[in-house]
């Protein structure tokens, strides 16, 4: 008797057990169905594309025509990671977002890359010193030269901005910075008047270059030909 009394108590604690599980497996069985629904449903074809920024270097309609190969097929399909780095692979552009828009279109949406410099002969720098290759740049010929040794670039960028930030102070721009194989900077401004800078403290010899300048030279600017900053107490002055 006693034996028939466990076996039922085991037989009723399996069939708790199951029941227990039933709501469980009809919410896995609901999200299934439910998932596998909203698939078939929403996933229409693609029918719009919307490309927005600011667009100063590259146009929509390029935009548009370089991403239409890959933006094919039904929305929730389409893979977003080859158009993002399709995008991010062109020249002009820094960064691309690319998501879906309910409920058959796209929105892609641009940041252009911002050329700061020409580095060397034929490339450019943007604001993080990062080579740029781009082959329309007519319009960037005016743009100041930074020339160094390769692998300098994020240095010589990093140098030109701190540098151009203290220079302007005095409506002084620079049209050329430049590290040597010796490793000696020198710096043109946009007025002519050339800086000899040195190997070390760029940025306190500016300073210094500047107090000067502000006290004597900048009313004889016409007449100075170049500075030469590496002294540890003035300046040597080339007069024209």
């Amino acid at each position: 008797m006693t034996d028939q009394r466990s076996s039922l108590r085991d037989c009723l604690n399996s069939l708790f057990k199951v029941l227990a599980m039933l709501p469980l497996v009809a919410i896995i069985i609901a999200v299934i169905w439910g998932g596998k629904y909203l698939f078939v449903n929403f996933n229409v074809p693609i029918n719009n594309v919307l490309v927005i920024g600011a667009f100063d270097n590259i146009k929509k309609q390029e935009i548009e025509e370089l991403i239409k190969p890959l933006v094919v097929g039904e929305i929730l399909s389409l893979d977003l990671a080859p158009i993002t780095s399709l995008l991010e692979s062109h020249p002009w552009i820094e960064r691309a977002t690319v998501r879906r828009k309910w409920p058959g279109g796209l929105e892609i949406k641009v940041i252009e890359e911002n050329p700061i410099a020409r580095w060397g002969e034929k490339s450019f720098l943007n604001d993080r010193g990062e080579i740029l290759q781009i082959e329309n740049n007519n319009s960037l010929s005016d743009l100041p030269l930074l020339q160094g040794d390769k692998h300098s670039e994020k240095l010589l960028m990093k140098t030109y901005r701190e540098t151009n930030l203290l220079l302007q102070s005095e409506n002084l721009k620079i049209s050329e910075l430049k590290q040597d194989d010796v490793g000696v900077w020198r710096l043109m401004l946009s007025n002519g008047l050339e800086l000899v800078i040195g190997r070390d403290q760029i940025i306190a010899k500016i300073r210094r270059f500047l107090v000067i300048w502000k006290a004597t030279l900048s009313s004889r600017s016409g007449d100075v030909a170049s500075v030469d900053v590496r002294y540890d107490n003035g300046v040597a002055v080339r007069w024209r």
